[in-house]
């Protein structure tokens, strides 16, 4: 059968090469699809008893449940606003690895609070035996997070009478945030890049994900996003939010557009990193609870200027790729496009005055000073030139008024940007290289 990307499949051959000392292995395939891989085979032996958590889940998403209003309802969100806390839906998919009967099987969820000290649900689904080679998806419950900011885990364990063979692949723990004001699909941390075919190089494209509304009065005040190394900086980007059409399929009906503004180096991505830039509406735009809406950043200038990074999987129909002038696909995995429910501008102008990145003089020529506050330590200082090139790195001492100097000397005339990255934090400033 098929499989969703990135994933696996397993099948007892027992029955057919036990006791055969030469083992030939063929495939075929018989569908259309983008594309066909195999990677990675393994011929293995069989413990006797191994559990294994194949997937967890918080969410609900079937487009074809008839009690759902709009079909996307209980998709797995990040980050939730803290007008709107989800309903969560517990579950979590158990196979039978080994070659025995395994009894007693339960699922166990807790969920912590923000500092892990108190424990808000602890329940259990399972069942009295799990043949081998045997899947079920077991479901412990449901239970409504409290509006109340901060990060929420959630613990899913499984376990069964029999001792555990490998224990590893019996735990999974899923993290969720209640923020002030950002709602976001993607996992917070990049693993990916979309790279639109060559045939679109030049054509200005937007990319975005469907985000349900929950709550009333909600107004988007800005999209964030991230983009990945290999954009140019400066190349022009702007948000839009589209209302999805319920009754007629997947129309939609474009309700807001920001001002175009410039791709900061500050938005870069590598694999592994969570950086966004803030894409402001001239005004707040409202939205109808219970209805659905497409959240893209557009790049005018096309993949040749601007690739969008990835973060976790996105169930079919629920993220998107959009080529001018209407050119849709939909996309499997997340891109980083967020909502911010809440006057969010810039990283900088949600700290003091004091807690500022300076960079003197600027101009500059052969050097250039930058002052940290001395309450920012652990720091790090990065020089991007406006390919998004790392061209300077300096590690910055913990300490008090720290004052670092940067030779600039063997820069190229131009236009940088210098970014402060520590405790959770990101500072940035222009700098211009005579």
């Amino acid at each position: 059968g098929s499989t969703a990307l990135n994933d696996y499949q397993r099948k007892n051959v027992s029955s057919f090469i036990g006791g055969v000392s030469v083992v030939r292995l063929r495939f075929s395939f018989d569908g259309n699809y983008y594309f066909w891989m195999i990677d990675d085979i393994a011929l293995f032996e069989l413990s006797e008893n191994n559990l294994v958590l194949q997937e967890t889940s918080y969410g609900d998403f079937n487009p074809d449940n008839p009690d759902y209003i709009t079909g996307y309802e209980f998709m797995e969100y990040s980050q939730y606003p803290v007008a709107m806390p989800p309903l969560l839906k517990l579950s979590g998919r158990v196979a039978n690895y080994g070659y025995a009967n395994q009894t007693g099987v339960a699922l166990n969820t807790l969920i912590l609070d923000n500092d892990g000290s108190t424990v808000l649900f602890d329940a259990a689904d399972g069942t009295d035996n799990l043949a081998p080679e045997v899947v079920d998806v077991f479901r412990p419950g449901t239970f409504q997070l409290p509006a109340e900011m901060g990060d929420y885990a959630i613990n899913y364990t499984v376990e069964q009478a029999e001792e555990e063979s490998e224990p590893d692949d019996n735990v999974i723990e899923r993290n969720v945030e209640i923020t002030e004001f950002v709602y976001s699909r993607d996992r917070l941390e990049t693993n990916g890049i979309y790279f639109p075919p060559a045939i679109f190089d030049d054509v200005s494209y937007e990319v975005g994900n469907m985000f349900l509304i929950t709550g009333e009065n909600q107004a988007c005040h800005s999209v964030s996003a991230g983009v990945s190394v290999g954009s140019t900086v400066g190349s022009p980007l702007y948000a839009a939010i589209y209302k999805l059409d319920v009754e007629g399929g997947l129309a939609t009906e474009e309700i807001a557009t920001s001002d175009v503004v410039p791709l900061e180096a500050t938005a870069y991505n590598t694999i592994g990193t969570n950086h966004v830039q803030v894409i402001p509406f001239n005004s707040p735009v409202q939205l109808d609870k219970d209805s659905v809406y497409l959240v893209v950043v557009g790049a005018e200038e096309g993949p040749n200027n601007v690739l969008f990074p990835l973060s976790g999987t996105s169930p079919n129909l629920t993220s998107f790729v959009r080529y001018q002038p209407n050119t849709w696909f939909y996309l499997v995995r997340t891109p980083l496009i967020r909502m911010n429910f809440g006057p969010v501008t810039t990283v900088e102008e949600q700290l003091e005055e004091s807690a500022r990145l300076k960079v003197y003089p600027n101009p500059a020529s052969h050097e250039v000073k930058v002052d940290i506050p001395s309450n920012l330590e652990h720091a790090r200082i990065y020089v991007y030139n406006q390919l998004g090139q790392v061209v300077k790195h300096q590690l910055l001492t913990p300490g008090g008024g720290l004052t670092k100097t940067i030779d600039t000397s063997e820069l190229e005339s131009g236009v940088y940007q210098v970014v402060w990255e520590g405790e959770g934090q990101i500072l940035k400033s222009q700098l211009i290289v005579q």
